[in-house]
């Protein structure tokens, strides 16, 4: 009976508005944004011995400049080779976690590896492929919690491959393309 006295004519704007503030809060929830003005615990230390660097949950290191002499050397070179001492703590944890990247921003990335749980990720931006680097390389159940892992990742414009250990762990010749874009 409350259906009766509303009018749906002269209240459409209003519910059109509320309808998509709730689902525009609902989509963007789970991503957690913050204001720029507000400080975040940034955890990240030379850790001790000769482990390099250690980050906490929230860690992030970001170079002061543009990379011009590593953005050369790729648009003029044969490929790359990008290697890593890492260890995680965890592979529990949800969504991606990202180990190195070289990108202007979450859309367009020239090489980006990921933690997803165990899996390594490779997004790899070549004149054959997305500004984003899909199709995207993933190498399933690489990473064990608290040990240290030697991983190398290798692209020569016909094969990308990666090393777990001084082991060839994937290969994929899908990719092609070089760095021209």
């Amino acid at each position: 009976m409350i259906l009766r006295y509303f009018d749906l004519d002269r209240n459409a704007p209003t519910l059109a508005a509320l309808y998509f503030a709730a689902l525009f809060l609902i989509l963007l929830f789970p991503f957690g944004f913050s204001s720029p003005s507000i400080s975040r615990d940034n955890s990240v230390a030379w850790s001790d011995g000769a482990h390099g660097v250690a980050f906490g949950r929230s860690g992030l290191l970001i170079g002061e400049t543009p990379p011009a002499a590593l953005h050369r050397r790729l648009t003029s070179g044969k490929g790359l080779t990008i290697e890593l001492w890492l260890s995680t703590a965890s592979v529990a944890d949800d969504g991606q976690a990202r180990i190195v990247t070289y990108s202007l921003n979450n859309w367009e990335r020239n090489v980006t590896i990921d933690r997803e749980e165990a899996d390594i990720v490779l997004r790899l931006r070549t004149s054959r492929t997305r500004a984003n680097g899909k199709p995207t390389f993933d190498v399933r159940n690489v990473l064990v919690p608290g040990k240290l892992q030697h991983v190398v990742v290798t692209y020569d414009f016909v094969e990308e491959r990666i090393y777990v250990d001084g082991m060839p762990r994937a290969a994929s010749a899908r990719r092609q393309g070089d760095f021209a874009t």
